[in-house]
């Protein structure tokens, strides 16, 4: 079993990271709204909060195929424990 935090609150993540074994923090572009930062910069201060040795989920906003192909190229060059979510959409499955 993997824990993972679903937020993009840095508060919240620094708070449960420091109670909880987690493995990560995933977030989705509402959660990153939410917390009014951009995803970039959010994925950063997650690992400087977690560590670099945990993994940080963050997703895709783009919609179209080319796009989510470049965006998801974009995010996985961030860090090296990136993982990448892609929209279950027709457009997001195409490339499989």
């Amino acid at each position: 079993m993997e824990l993972f935090i679903d937020s993009a609150d840095l508060r919240e993540i620094e708070y449960w990271s420091g109670i909880l074994p987690i493995d990560g923090v995933a977030c989705n572009p509402s959660l990153v709204a939410r917390a009014g930062i951009r995803t970039a910069e959010a994925v950063q201060k997650i690992f400087e909060i977690i560590g670099n040795d945990k993994r940080v989920h963050a997703q895709v906003v783009a919609t179209d195929f080319a796009d989510i192909l470049n965006q998801a190229r974009l995010v996985s060059s961030w860090h090296e424990n990136v993982f990448v979510k892609i929209p279950v959409t027709l457009e997001g499955l195409q490339g499989h």
